[in-house]
């Protein structure tokens, strides 16, 4: 499946988490984000419609449950 421009931030021990279908990046790639960084804009990629992002946390590079990852 093609994402289209992506973001995937690197949260060290095996995690991370991926945008995907942004329709601008605006972070550069190995630069170091922090907690409310801007990181993309949402847009329309490859055949979609309306807006909306792809989010994705992976752990050892699979795809996981990410509601078990998210502070509730």
């Amino acid at each position: 499946m093609a994402y289209g421009k992506t973001v995937i931030i690197d949260h060290g021990n095996g995690l991370a988490t991926s945008y995907a279908h942004c329709s601008e990046l605006l972070v550069k790639e190995c630069k170091e984000v922090t907690s409310g960084t801007l990181i993309g804009k949402i847009g329309t990629t490859e055949s979609s419609i309306d807006p909306y992002l792809h989010f994705e946390v992976r752990k050892d590079g699979e795809a996981v449950q990410p509601l078990d990852y998210i502070n509730k």
